[in-house]
C-alpha cells in the first residue's frame, strides 16, 4: 500500500496547526459547536502586559496644570480603547 499523506493523519494535522483550536478533529465525528468558546491562549507569542514610559516636555511655563492634563488625557484614551483592559490601565 502507498504511504498515507500527512493531511490525513490527525496527529500531524494537530501538530502543524491544520486543525483550528476548539474544533473537533475530523476523525472524532462530532458535530461542530454552534458558538466557539473563547480560547485560553497558552501561546508564547501573545502579549498580555505592556509597560509604557512616556517622556514629554515640561509644559508648566504655559499652564501650571498642563503636565497633569496631558498625563490624564493619555490615560483616558488608553482606557477608552477596546485594545486595553480598563481596570488594568493605570
Amino acid at each position: 500500500s502507498s504511504p498515507m499523506p500527512f493531511y490525513y493523519n490527525r496527529l500531524m494535522m494537530e501538530r502543524y496547526g491544520l486543525i483550528p483550536r476548539g474544533l473537533p478533529s475530523p476523525s472524532e465525528g462530532e458535530s461542530a459547536p454552534t458558538a466557539p468558546k473563547p480560547a485560553t491562549s497558552t501561546s508564547t507569542n501573545e502579549i498580555s502586559v505592556v509597560t509604557m514610559k512616556c517622556r514629554g516636555l515640561n509644559l508648566k511655563k504655559y499652564d501650571p496644570s498642563a503636565n497633569n492634563k496631558l498625563a490624564y488625557a493619555v490615560e483616558d484614551e488608553l482606557q477608552s480603547s477596546p485594545l486595553f483592559d480598563r481596570k488594568e490601565t493605570k
